[in-house]
C-alpha cells in the first residue's frame, strides 16, 4: 500500500467531471461524484499529530559546547523511522 494525496486525486476527479457534464456523458459524471464524494470523507491513514507527539516525546535532550545554545533536543534517526513508519498509532 503507499499513500496517495487525495486532494490532488480530487482535483483530477473534479475537472473529468467538469469534462464529463459538458459532453452529455452524466452517468459517468455522477459516478466521478460519488468517488469524489467518497475520498473527501475519508479519515487519513495516520494522525501526524500523534507522529509528532510521539517523536518530540522520545527526542533526548543534548548539552552542547556552545553557551547560546546550551541544549538542544535529538532523536535517532531509525526510532523516527519506526513511529513514521507505524504512522504515531
Amino acid at each position: 500500500m503507499r499513500l496517495i494525496d487525495a486532494d490532488e486525486l480530487n482535483e483530477h476527479i473534479l475537472q473529468r467531471i467538469k469534462c464529463k457534464g459538458t459532453d452529455g456523458n452524466y452517468k459517468e459524471a455522477f459516478e466521478l461524484q460519488s468517488m469524489y464524494r467518497y475520498i473527501a470523507q475519508l479519515s487519513p491513514i495516520y494522525d501526524p499529530d500523534k507522529v509528532i507527539t510521539e517523536i518530540k516525546e522520545k527526542s533526548r535532550v543534548m548539552s552542547t559546547k556552545d553557551p547560546s545554545h546550551k541544549y538542544y533536543k535529538a532523536i535517532g534517526t531509525r526510532v523516527c523511522e519506526e513511529i513514521i513508519r507505524r504512522g504515531g498509532m
